[in-house]
C-alpha cells in the first residue's frame, strides 16, 4: 500500500479513538482514568514486560461461566477543591 492510499479499517480505528478522546475533552488524565476503570470492569491482566511476548492475555474469570458484557463506564467527574 502506497502512502497516498488509506486503509478503511485504520481510518475507522482512528475515528473511534478521536470520538472516545473527545468524550473526555481530549484530556489525557480523564482518558487514562476511563481506561483504568474499564480495565477493572473487564478484569483483564494488562501486558507488562514480565508477562508479554507471545502469550495471549486471557480474562482472569472462569472461562466456563457465561460471558457477561461489562457495564458501561461513564466519564469521570471532575473534582474541584
Amino acid at each position: 500500500m502506497s502512502p497516498s492510499q488509506t486503509d478503511p479499517v485504520i481510518d475507522e480505528i482512528r475515528e473511534t479513538r478521536r470520538q472516545i478522546s473527545a468524550r473526555f475533552d481530549n484530556d489525557p488524565v480523564k482518558l487514562v482514568a476511563y481506561y483504568m476503570a474499564l480495565q477493572k470492569q473487564t478484569d483483564v491482566v494488562p501486558a507488562t514486560p514480565s508477562n508479554s511476548g507471545d502469550q495471549v492475555i486471557e480474562p482472569k474469570r472462569d472461562q466456563k461461566s457465561p460471558k457477561s458484557s461489562p457495564s458501561p463506564v461513564h466519564p469521570p467527574t471532575s473534582q474541584t477543591s
